[in-house]
């Protein structure tokens, strides 16, 4: 009778290596299947057209979009100046406040310029920056370069 037991205990211990086996295959094979889509997705193109000039760079910082990433187009001092609309605090878009002319944080009220610098409120630097430069009349960007804003002082 020890002898039944015995051997119907070592078959149930076997059946659970294996099954755990099984299951750290799976999970292996899972992770592998991950990580090859990750890295050979299609990359982001270098530069992307934002739009015309003409439009952008009109009065005032004007929103617009590249990959479901909000920006802020405007005048710099050497071209384009594409602003990256997520706060750096909390991530919250800012908006554009014509009348008062900066961006305001909506969430947690950080104020900063119309060139994005750092004005005031909890936010650790200034507006994030991507790399821009003109091609004839269209304003391109290259989300692949972001550039972090200045600290704050």
């Amino acid at each position: 009778m020890a002898s039944v037991r015995t051997q119907s205990r070592r078959r149930r211990q076997s059946i659970t290596v294996i099954a755990l086996l099984a299951a750290i295959l799976l999970t292996i094979l899972a992770i592998v299947a991950v990580m090859y889509g990750l890295l050979t997705r299609p990359r982001t193109p270098d530069w992307q057209a934002l739009g015309p000039a003409s439009v952008l760079l009109a009065a005032g910082p004007q929103r617009a979009e590249a990959e479901a990433q909000v920006v802020y187009v405007t005048n710099g001092a050497e071209g384009p100046l594409v602003l990256n609309a997520r706060d750096p605090y909390r991530g919250c878009v800012v908006a554009w406040v014509a009348a008062e002319q900066h961006f305001v944080d909506p969430c947690y009220g950080s104020r900063y310029a119309a060139d994005g610098g750092y004005l005031s409120g909890p936010s650790p630097r200034s507006l994030d920056r991507f790399a821009a430069q003109l091609n004839g009349d269209t304003v391109e960007l290259n989300l692949n370069q972001p550039i972090a804003g200045q600290n704050r002082p």
